[in-house]
């Protein structure tokens, strides 16, 4: 994914000076997703089994808007830790959520512990990803950025869909 497609707000002459994403907790680890690729945040819903289909990252069909989609545990494709306490901030009451997102021909619903919303992070704050990152958060992310004094990984989508293509085909 180009940088400029992260961009939301323009300073002089054109250059963006803020990043629009949406910050969530899988686990342990808070990552960010482009605003623009996030189309619907929804409660749990009722999951369908995938017949014959076994696997440690699809959990089955979910009806959003009368659409069946299919719904991805993307903390076992980036290889994150299970557990339900986080680093960093977290509401007094987290719930899971379904997060509907959609880059070029992919759509993808992806269940995550916990969602802060749509933040603006200015642009000067997206370094390098950290190197404590796994390697396959490394591989699909585009670097990290601070928030509320907590390292947050920014997923790359472009890299993201091909990972979750080459998975499930």
């Amino acid at each position: 994914m180009r940088q400029d497609e992260y961009d939301t707000l323009n300073g002089p002459a054109g250059q963006a000076t803020t990043l629009s994403v949406l910050i969530l907790r899988l686990g342990t680890s808070w990552l960010a997703l482009p605003a623009q690729v996030c189309r619907e945040v929804t409660e749990m819903r009722v999951m369908h089994a995938l017949p014959h289909r076994p696997g440690r990252i699809p959990l089955g069909l979910v009806n959003i808007r009368g659409e069946l989609q299919l719904c991805l545990k993307l903390s076992q494709l980036l290889g994150l830790e299970q557990s339900q306490e986080a680093s960093g901030p977290v509401s007094h009451i987290a719930y899971q959520r379904l997060v509907l997102i959609e880059h070029e021909a992919d759509r993808w619903v992806l269940l995550v512990d916990e969602l802060t919303g749509v933040e603006h992070c200015p642009r000067t704050t997206l370094p390098e990803t950290a190197e404590t990152a796994t390697v396959a958060v490394r591989a699909l992310s585009s670097g990290t950025l601070t928030w509320h004094d907590t390292q947050v990984l920014c997923l790359d989508p472009e890299h993201l869909c091909a990972a979750l293509r080459r998975e499930l085909l």
